[in-house]
């Protein structure tokens, strides 16, 4: 190969680079701890009692629920579909849920995600109680300002103003994207 096609190629895959961060976005910094709840500031959310029943079906469109760890390589964004209910065989729904990415290393909550309802037949059918069909959730997130490292997934539910953790942690690796990765997404 010639120097001249080279050169060219070495051009054409760092032309792109010049400027560019490989993790642009939101500072690590975006939530403000001071206006977070109090349940949600440094190691509280652990403390949360347990209660309800719930299950993280899919991250990133890969199975959750298993309490396994899920790596991700791609850092830009989050999808999460699940459902959670205080009882799902009485019907009894959360007023509100959320799901918040723990940093193990920071010992802090680093990302807040509100959930959008979803309707799920299958819960309501398993439970025998259609008010738990409105029990399904989807949530997504720039990861974007997020460092690299290990995340709990948690899920919060709130009923009667106070606030439960429910179902297992699951395990979030936010991984470096690679020079290659990062040429490909």
């Amino acid at each position: 190969m010639s120097n001249t096609w080279k050169l060219i190629i070495f051009l054409l895959l760092t032309i792109p680079l010049i400027g560019c961060d490989p993790y642009p976005g939101i500072p690590n910094n975006q939530l403000n701890q001071k206006n977070l709840p109090s349940f949600l500031r440094d190691e509280n959310i652990l403390k949360l009692p347990s209660i309800g029943q719930c299950n993280i079906d899919s991250i990133n469109n890969n199975l959750g629920g298993l309490e396994r760890l899920h790596v991700l390589k791609d850092n830009s964004k989050i999808k999460i579909t699940g459902w959670a209910a205080i009882s799902a065989t009485q019907g009894i729904l959360a007023n509100k849920t959320l799901l918040a990415l723990y940093s193990k290393s920071d010992k802090s909550v680093a990302l807040l995600m509100p959930v959008q309802a979803n309707i799920r037949a299958d819960v309501a059918k398993a439970f025998s109680n259609s008010a738990s069909m409105k029990s399904g959730f989807n949530a997504q997130s720039a990861l974007n300002g997020l460092d690299p490292g290990f995340y709990d997934l948690i899920l919060i539910m709130e009923i009667d103003n106070k606030y439960y953790r429910c179902g297992p942690v699951e395990k979030i690796e936010l991984s470096k994207l690679s020079f290659i990765n990062y040429l490909w997404r």
